[in-house]
């Protein structure tokens, strides 16, 4: 009730001027009229004063002598708020070291005497610069109890001391201005100052609870270097800041991980792992937004990992250490590996890489700073599980080509084997320098022909790395890469015509990859035969090329200009039958107008030459029905035809007259020359001509006497024969002959 009594006298007064009985004191305390309120005290409190009241500089003020140190009391009495009056205190005081209790007296008096015991750094009255105006705190604290108390009243402050009201004076204006205008370090501030003055989460826990939501929306717009402003809340008298925490957790989950807050980064993550930098739940939601981070697997904050370890390794680790790196996350680090790694960095990366079986980091660290050689002998020694080759395949991929064979075939590892021949697949440059005196290397290829057809240009010198393979195993009769030798087969470079021991291979090699070679063999001797660039034949080769696919119509298709190494080709391949050269010759002979004499007649002569009388009869009915400079082509193989055929495009000699004869006669008249006694009627004899002879043998001798001398005359026979068969188209050809 006293602290409401706004003048001090009463009690004053009842104060003894000599020791009395404590009972009496008391008894007048008691029957003192609080409500009584009597004039105020006649002295004005100096700014000095009332500055040095409400200063926070620790001491109590300290008064000079004796004389009217009540009526300054009772001054200050008057303008302490109600709450301040509770511990304001006051006594005589003999020196500094007499002012030992826990709570100190606000004003003391001194002997004057006494007054060097205290030190200039004393709130000492009158030994203080005067000031012509108040402070805003010595002005609040004269003039503002209503505002500044419904102030402390909504946010719970408990205003015991002048020396508060500094506080709650910035706490105040703080406060002012966030209701206008809402401000990320006004609103910390105001936490802060809050913390100290009302450290009781019961007393104003709405309007601290409001400034925390106010505080929590503000953290999403600040930078990402005011985190470290909140990490000394403790939260004292505000309850959970839990709001605040999940916050921070947010804005480090959706932060851009620039390189400009680095420093800012770096120091943030530090900072979370020092106990006596930062409270708990700031570190705790620190690392709980980083470990979210990596969790969400947003790619910015990997390419920011890089950058921290070279800036701060430890620190870095120190997080690493925090997340869980599961695969995905791993392959997120990796993929966003700067092109440089400092050799300090690599120092300190390789072994904590290795610790934590980052064997993927490992390797590619590795392969960012070391040949592939070195670097896949380095990783093989901390990298031990024969099932795992990520590690490894790192380096191959930042390998030069020609380094990683070079490099697999070093080491001789099979997991090194495995990954080249897989990059090999997608990048043949990788199988360049394959040569036939490295075998491991032939093996390599191998491996890499199935899945990549197209690998078997990929050394530089194929064919010759094959006619090699091809020559170990004709002189050897045996070979160590027979599966290479299969899949060489089908490439292009299995044509074998310039292989000089080809005749000696076909005998060595199974069924289906002789039949590959031969094929591929048939096929190149038959585009350099196109070139007039004839190559040998030895048997199988000419079954093989007469056995070409759509050879016929490859040939029947050929220019009419090629038409000489058409006819080379026929010559050369002697298993190309008859029927292959009907077909080409059915189109050619079509188009003898535009072909010189000397290639018909190479046609002619080829014809006579193989005996293909079907060839000649071909040409003899193109000749009389569509193409009868067909006649040149007949001349080298007129012999091939019938005898009525030759005559009816006139190759005729003496011989063939009198055969044709020979032969009309024995088909007209089967029996002999006396059946219908045409011999007789043509004026010959029958001077038993027939003798046992058949009726053909009759004929043969009959014509051989008539063309001896012995009548009848041929032309008389020819026109008893006419008589007989009118129609007969043979008899007309063979009168003409005979009159001719």
């Amino acid at each position: 009730q006293i602290r409401y009594l706004s003048n001090l006298n009463q009690l004053l007064k009842l104060l003894p001027n000599k020791p009395v009985n404590d009972n009496i004191f008391c008894n007048g305390c008691v029957t003192l009229n609080l409500t009584n309120n009597p004039t105020e005290s006649n002295i004005v409190l100096s700014n000095d004063i009332v500055e040095l009241l409400v200063s926070r500089k620790a001491g109590p003020i300290i008064n000079i002598g004796f004389s009217g140190f009540e009526e300054l009391v009772a001054s200050l009495w008057q303008k302490l708020w109600p709450s301040m009056r509770k511990d304001f205190s006051f006594r005589l005081s003999l020196s500094p070291r007499d002012c030992i209790e826990p709570n100190l007296p606000s004003l003391v008096c001194v002997p004057e005497s006494l007054v060097s015991r205290w030190n200039s750094n004393c709130k000492i009255i009158g030994k203080v610069p005067r000031s012509e105006s108040l402070s805003k705190v010595a002005n609040a604290f004269l003039y503002g109890y209503e505002s500044y108390n419904d102030f402390c009243i909504s946010f719970g402050i408990k205003l015991i001391k002048p020396s508060m009201l500094e506080l709650v004076v910035q706490a105040y204006d703080m406060h002012s201005r966030n209701l206008l205008e809402p401000q990320f370090d006004s609103c910390l501030s105001l936490i802060r100052l809050l913390e100290q003055l009302s450290p009781n989460s019961v007393e104003g826990s709405v309007e601290k609870e409001r400034l925390v939501i106010q505080l929590e929306n503000l953290i999403s717009g600040i930078d990402i270097d005011e985190i470290l402003k909140l990490r000394n809340i403790s939260g004292r008298g505000f309850g959970s800041l839990k709001i605040l925490w999940n916050a921070v957790e947010l804005k480090l989950k959706s932060c851009h991980f620039y390189s400009q807050n680095d420093d800012s980064m770096i120091k943030i993550v530090s900072n979370s792992f020092e106990k006596e930098k930062a409270v708990d739940n700031w570190r705790q939601s620190v690392q709980a937004g980083f470990i979210q981070t990596f969790n969400s697997q947003t790619s910015l904050i990997y390419a920011a990992v890089w950058r921290w370890l070279n800036l701060d390794f430890g620190t870095t680790e120190q997080l690493l250490s925090l997340i869980e790196i599961t695969p995905p996350i791993e392959n997120l680090l990796k993929d966003n590996v700067p092109d440089r790694i400092s050799k300090e960095t690599e120092e300190l990366m390789l072994p904590f890489f290795a610790n934590n079986n980052l064997l993927q980091l490992h390797g590619l660290v590795l392969a960012l700073r070391y040949s592939t050689l070195e670097a896949f002998s380095k990783q093989l020694q901390v990298d031990k599980d024969e099932s795992f080759t990520k590690g490894l395949e790192e380096i191959a991929k930042k390998a030069d080509p020609l380094e990683l064979l070079s490099a697999c075939l070093s080491i001789n590892d099979q997991r090194i084997t495995k990954i080249t021949v897989a990059n090999a697949v997608e990048d043949l440059s990788i199988l360049k320098d394959i040569n036939f005196s490295s075998k491991n290397s032939l093996s390599i290829w191998a491996k890499v022909l199935p899945i990549n057809p197209h690998a078997w240009s990929a050394p530089k010198k194929p064919q010759e790395i094959l006619f090699s393979l091809l020559d170990e195993y004709v002189t050897l009769g045996k070979s160590s890469h027979i599966e290479l030798l299969r899949l060489l087969s089908m490439t292009p470079i299995s044509d074998l015509c310039e292989f000089p021991k080809r005749s000696g291979i076909w005998s060595l090699l199974d069924n289906d990859v002789r039949e590959n070679y031969l094929s591929q063999t048939a096929l190149g001797w038959y585009e350099r035969a196109l070139n007039q660039n004839f190559i040998d034949l030895d048997n199988e080769l000419d079954k093989a090329v007469s056995k070409l696919p759509n050879l016929t119509e490859k040939i029947t298709q050929a220019e009419l200009d090629t038409t000489k190494t058409i006819l080379e080709i026929f010559k050369r391949v002697t298993s190309l039958s008859e029927s292959n050269f009907l077909i080409w010759l059915n189109r050619w002979i079509d188009n003898t107008r535009r072909q010189p004499n000397s290639n018909m007649i190479t046609v002619g002569q080829l014809i006579q030459d193989r005996n293909w009388k079907d060839a000649a009869s071909l040409a003899f009915r193109k000749y009389k029905t569509s193409s009868p400079n067909a006649k040149t082509i007949l001349i080298p193989c007129r012999d091939l035809l019938p005898l009525w055929d030759r005559f009816t495009i006139g190759f005729h000699t003496s011989d063939y007259k009198w055969e044709t004869l020979t032969e009309l006669a024995q088909d007209l008249y089967p029996f002999g020359p006396e059946e219908n006694n045409i011999w007789v009627r043509s004026g010959g004899r029958n001077g038993g001509i027939l003798n046992n002879r058949t009726g053909s043998e009759a004929w043969e001798y009959a014509i051989r006497k008539m063309r001896n001398g012995a009548k009848p005359l041929a032309n008389d026979l020819v026109d008893k024969i006419k008589s007989d068969f009118p129609n007969n188209d043979k008899v007309e050809v063979l009168e003409k002959l005979f009159k001719d």
